[in-house]
């Protein structure tokens, strides 16, 4: 497949190295030269400096001929006008990365633009989610939302501690430990897999098992019901009518005057507080301590992981902030901050789902894009149906949980997947490729 990547960054340039390993041809188009001499020394691509919104930029960097055009610069106006660009020169397929949720309507009204992703919408539905478990660091939904991929933390009350998994005799059907990160390794854990203080695991279970699988695991499942929101642009107006019908009580706190008069029309019924969330002071005479989550979502990471960090060491239950950069992930974990929504991640996640929906309905990098989960469909004649999962050679990934006719299963050893099965897969980063082949009719 040929494929035309308007934008450099760390979307564009991840997205790129994804379809590389699976063999596609990859265009790069980027104003900025230094981004584009970055790219070259860590990718076998080609490059073009200009701008992707113009016709003899686009046919310099083929396309003309392509399968696929992905619009992923840091603007609205250029990521749409380049699809529409890319469009009348026949580029069969095009995606085009926004944040303004107006914006969203170009995908339905004949523009010929075929998937809009709107980050603030994804990053509000994402927080949502995390907001429903409070012992959740991070949550992917798969095969209809029937599915969950929960990450979670072994602390000195859990059950997990210092247990295998064989010792924890978890009932047959319930759930599937995924994964287990140790002193960031991660790892595709064995029986004999021993879980030890601060280590991050990946389970799968059915979404309805979810309240059942956390009280067998020894956590009641304390629900989130205050919940205090600082920033007030479109993800926190979003968050909110997601919220809706959860029955929670929200507090925003918002600098801008005039945007905190926006959100008292928009949003009749919540406090919103003209304020500086970043201040102390502040957030202890708006009630911080009586919230069982904050959440962090300014367009400023340092303010988000410092206000997230503070709201922790006041007491808060469950603790998130939204982050632009992909580096700081890591420094969340480390300072103590129960989850980080990363914009870019998030977009990265639905151009993959986007681009490999024949076969694999949907996708999600994890941790970094250490990992990967795949809901992928199982070909007729494919190596991976007819023989128990035990006797398949899977040591580089996990089945976690199979969706047929409508029914999830969660697998053991002595089942077996049938033709159009859809089969949540866990797997490494550098495997991705050796898995997908296991799929594919022979």
């Amino acid at each position: 497949m040929r494929v035309v990547i308007a934008g450099a960054g760390n979307v564009g340039s991840t997205v790129a190295e994804s379809l590389l390993k699976e063999g596609n041809n990859i265009s790069l188009i980027d104003n900025d030269e230094d981004r584009l001499k970055l790219v070259n020394q860590q990718l076998d691509v080609l490059t073009i400096k200009g701008n992707a919104v113009n016709l003899d930029v686009l046919k310099k960097a083929g396309v003309e001929n392509s399968d696929l055009f992905i619009a992923v610069t840091n603007s609205d106006e250029v990521n749409l006008l380049s699809c529409l660009s890319a469009g009348l020169l026949n580029a069969k397929k095009k995606i085009a990365r926004v944040r303004e949720h107006d914006y969203s309507f170009f995908e339905t009204n004949g523009f010929g633009i075929d998937k809009i992703i709107n980050t603030e919408e994804q990053t509000a539905i994402e927080i949502s989610r995390l907001l429903r478990n409070v012992l959740a660091i991070e949550i992917e939904s798969f095969a209809n939302e029937l599915v969950q991929l929960v990450e979670m933390r072994v602390d000195e009350n859990s059950k997990l501690l210092n247990k295998t998994i064989k010792e924890l005799n978890i009932p047959k059907g319930l759930f599937i430990i995924c994964s287990i990160e140790k002193e960031e390794e991660i790892i595709i854990p064995t029986m004999d897999t021993k879980f030890e203080l601060g280590d991050r695991f990946f389970m799968v279970g059915k979404t309805e098992d979810m309240e059942k699988i956390s009280e067998f695991l020894g956590w009641k499942g304390e629900k989130i019901k205050n919940i205090f929101i600082m920033g007030g642009g479109i993800v926190a107006e979003l968050l909110v009518k997601n919220l809706e019908k959860y029955n929670t009580n929200v507090k925003i706190i918002e600098k801008d005057k005039q945007r905190c008069e926006v959100l008292s029309e928009k949003l009749p019924g919540y406090l919103i507080l003209n304020g500086d969330g970043t201040d102390m002071n502040q957030l202890k005479n708006a009630g911080i301590d009586e919230m069982d989550a904050f959440v962090a979502i300014t367009g400023d990471d340092e303010d988000n992981l410092l206000t997230a960090l503070l709201a922790k060491q006041l007491g808060v239950k469950k603790t998130i902030a939204k982050i632009k950069r992909i580096g700081l992930i890591e420094l969340t974990e480390l300072i103590g901050i129960d989850s980080a929504v990363n914009t870019k991640q998030i977009t990265i996640n639905n151009v993959l789902r986007f681009l490999r929906r024949e076969e694999v309905v949907s996708t999600s990098l994890l941790e970094g894009g250490k990992a990967e989960v795949m809901e992928i469909i199982a070909k007729e004649n494919s190596n991976i149906i007819k023989n128990p999962l035990s006797e398949l050679n899977l040591k580089d990934a996990l089945i976690g949980a199979i969706l047929r006719n409508g029914e999830v299963l969660i697998p053991s050893g002595e089942t077996v997947i049938e033709p159009n099965d859809r089969v949540v897969v866990f797997t490494l980063k550098k495997y991705i490729s050796k898995i997908q082949k296991y799929f594919k009719s022979k």
